[in-house]
């Protein structure tokens, strides 16, 4: 079960017509066919691709090499790989200059990692091997994999032997590292026997009272905890260690929140002289006085608490930057004020040091409130984060940059310019980066100054992973038009080529094409969402959003009102949910899958999380005595007898099987067409190939059956179409009456 998103995301609409299909496949092992077919979802799975948020291109230090991960599913096995291949700069350069199009470089196997995932992620095609880095060398490459037992460990693999060694425990998970002067310092979470919370009352009994579901139930799988605390290592003069300190032998107190597989997120940042590290830490003793911070949704207020152990470590525990001496073992916060991340503020978090090592930019914090000297005008800008402030070492002075700009334009990157009195700030959606420098005790604003040439946002279309070079630039392409490839353009001549295709299988395949639909509500709004999230107008809103859009459709003859599908997942089940109750006859089939709905049995599940005061924010109410009506009138839960929609439902994992329990027992009770889908190791985005086979596959039979009324005639499905044609029978046979007015 997912927590609240915090980007205000639109549902995913399914529209099937004609002989559209949603289907997939990898062009290594696929065989050869005589004629196209059309894309499904195993060439889908099986295709290889760049990492899609974060595609990139590593130029080795002495630039004659460069390095980049493919990865695909193998869904016979169950399994997926991932290559990091290397490329010569004079192969790219001799094909750039030969008169071949497109060109055929063959890069090198640099590494190849096979498993069947099992450590969270948070895309849904995460490689096994990440964070690949060349060492200062260029004589290898250090790169995180993930191996067979979910761990993933810390490697190193030589360019010209190709031999990878590993140089962290097979029993720990390394889930980040960083480099730098001789030094690697790691984060590894060791592998540990579920413990259960609370206080023991004798060895067989323990008092739970206070503790969430999911800390005492040990229905987890590996890696599905969203709360993991784990241990900071150094790797330092041929040492591989833990840093703890000397005086009660504890380690630094690090926990996986922010996920650290998230680039930007939670940082590591190595001083120049490989002594000392900054990181992000929690706070388990909170003062009153950071109550007195602004969050971004009420809900998210921080409350404060003077017994550490009376506070359990979660996504809302706050967070502070403190710098490590890896000699000393000490931990000392750098600011006595929070991180943003736990009051909703989506700036990244980033620790970097000035190239002199004597300043620090730190991003998304607040500034202490009480500190001498503070004006009140000051003290009241700081009740906000900082996008950017900047920490003096050595005079123990901080400076704000510059305060963030809200959760719509949330700061995407940072840095010094080569010296310790000039930064630069990127935010979302600004074609220029904002630059500062430290003139007269202050950091004041400044133009470029290098007149660097504005981004072309026109490029946003095709997400690309630059990498330049000496006259060398090399570029990924892909996107849900664009196949993966890699293109080289000398920037000298402007010649410019395709040098490699993972995937020369696709020729074989009939690609679709995918455009982005705009459309305007009844009202006129142009809908990209509203800023409603945790409203009593959040799921009326996004269904206001849905009917304009299945109208727009309509009126420009793509689609046929009557048989229109509609998926929901995460955050958005709620507003699918809401939509089958508000118009039963709106959608001719529907899916939700690993979802929150708001509903009244989530409340009770769980009830310790910050899922249960954003219900009761929605509501306005606790659902007990007379707040209950509130619920009763609003809640989907309540309103399960208005839904006439086919609905396939999808739990992944237990607590999401928990949360789906609801619905899927309320229809099936019922007599309505209902159908339960269960991923008992599966994560919130799934990640195992033959997993992603069944959930989007089995969308696009479950569309085409209801929308269509076709069957896939592979033998294998005739007890799945058994059981919908069952499921048809009886819904044509009895129409549940739908009492009462709709939800608002």
């Amino acid at each position: 079960m997912a927590s609240s998103a915090l980007k205000n995301t639109l549902v995913r609409f399914v529209f099937l017509m004609g002989t559209l299909q949603l289907c997939a496949q990898s062009p290594e092992t696929l065989p050869s066919r005589p004629a196209k077919h059309l894309f499904g979802v195993r060439d889908s799975i099986e295709m290889s691709r760049f990492l899609r948020g974060d595609a990139r291109i590593s130029w080795s230090p002495d630039k004659e090499y460069v390095s980049f991960v493919t990865t695909r599913g193998i869904v016979e096995s169950d399994e997926v790989e991932s290559t990091l291949w290397i490329l010569r700069r004079r192969d790219i350069t001799k094909s750039l200059a030969a008169d071949v199009t497109p060109a055929n470089v063959a890069p090198r196997i640099g590494a190849r990692l096979r498993a069947t995932p099992e450590a969270r992620a948070d895309n849904s095609y995460e490689p096994l091997i990440t964070d690949e880095r060349w060492t200062s060398d260029s004589k290898g490459l250090l790169f995180l994999g993930q191996t067979s037992n979910g761990n993933r460990r810390l490697f190193r693999v030589e360019l010209r032997s190709r031999v990878m060694l590993g140089l962290t425990s097979a029993a720990d998970d390394v889930s980040q590292f960083e480099s730098g002067a001789g030094t690697i310092v790691y984060r590894a979470t060791p592998s540990r026997e579920f413990a259960l919370p609370g206080l023991a009352i004798n060895q067989d009994v323990r008092d739970i009272t206070g503790s969430p579901i999911d800390a005492i139930l040990p229905l987890s799988v590996k890696g599905q905890r969203y709360v993991e605390q784990s241990e900071l290592w150094a790797i330092r003069n041929g040492r591989n260690t833990p840093i703890r300190d000397p005086k009660t032998n504890e380690s630094v107190p690090l926990w996986n929140y922010p996920p650290p597989s998230v680039p930007d997120l939670n940082p590591l940042g190595v001083s120049p002289n490989g002594r000392k590290v900054v990181l992000l830490t929690p706070r388990r003793s909170v003062p009153r006085s950071w109550e007195a911070y602004e969050p971004v949704r009420a809900e998210l207020k921080i409350r404060s608490t003077s017994e550490p152990a009376s506070q359990e470590l979660g996504p809302s525990t706050p967070t502070q930057y403190v710098m490590v001496d890896l000699e000393r073992g000490t931990a000392d916060p750098l600011i006595d004020a929070p991180n943003g991340s736990a009051l909703g503020y989506g700036d990244r978090n980033l620790a970097i040091w000035s190239p002199g090592g004597g300043k620090l930019l730190l991003t998304n914090t607040y500034l202490p409130l009480n500190e001498d000297g503070t004006t009140e005008s000051e003290r009241e800008a700081r009740r906000r984060p900082c996008a950017a402030a900047v920490v003096d070492i050595t005079i123990k002075l901080t400076n704000c940059v510059a305060y963030s700009k809200g959760k719509t334009l949330s700061l995407r990157a940072a840095g010094f310019d080569g010296a310790d009195d000039e930064i630069f700030l990127q935010f979302e959606d600004a074609t220029a980066e904002e630059w500062f420098r430290f003139q007269d005790g202050e950091w004041r604003p400044v133009g470029n100054p290098h007149n660097k040439r504005q981004d072309d946002s026109s490029s946003k279309r095709v997400q690309l992973a630059l990498a330049s070079s000496e006259g060398l630039s090399l570029e990924i392409r892909q996107d849900l038009n664009t196949p993966p490839t890699l293109w080289a353009t000398d920037r000298q001549t402007g010649a410019s080529k395709m040098i490699w295709d993972p995937n020369p299988g696709l020729a074989t395949v009939s690609l679709g094409e995918v455009s982005l639909l705009r459309w305007k509500d009844s009202a006129g709004h142009e809908w990209t969402g509203y800023d409603d999230l945790v409203t009593a107008q959040e799921a009326s809103n996004r269904v206001v959003g849905f009917e304009s859009a299945i109208d727009h459709l309509t009126s420009q003859g793509v689609v046929d009102p009557k048989r229109v599908g509609i998926i929901g997942f995460s955050r958005t089940c709620y507003h699918v949910e809401s939509a089958l109750i508000n118009d039963p006859d709106r959608f001719a089939a529907a899916t939700i899958a690993d979802g929150v709905d708001a509903s009244y049995m989530q409340y009770l599940l769980f009830a310790e999380s910050s899922l249960a005061r954003e219900s009761e924010q929605i509501y306005g109410n606790v659902p007990f005595g007379e707040g209950l009506r509130e619920w009763t009138q609003r809640s989907p839960g309540f309103r399960l007898d208005r839904i006439q929609t086919p609905l396939r439902v999808e739990a992944i994992g237990p607590f999401s099987l928990l949360g789906e329990r609801e619905i899927y027992a309320s229809l099936w009770k019922q007599g309505k067409p209902v159908d339960l889908i269960y991923f008992p190791s599966g994560q919130h985005i799934l990640q195992k190939p033959l997993e992603r086979m069944a959930s989007q596959q089995g969308n696009v039979d479950w569309f085409r059956f209801w929308l269509k009324g076709e069957e896939d005639p592979d033998p294998a499905k005739s007890k799945q179409y058994a059981r919908w044609r069952k499921l048809r029978r009886a819904a044509q046979a009895e129409t549940a009456p739908v009492s009462g007015p709709p939800s608002h």
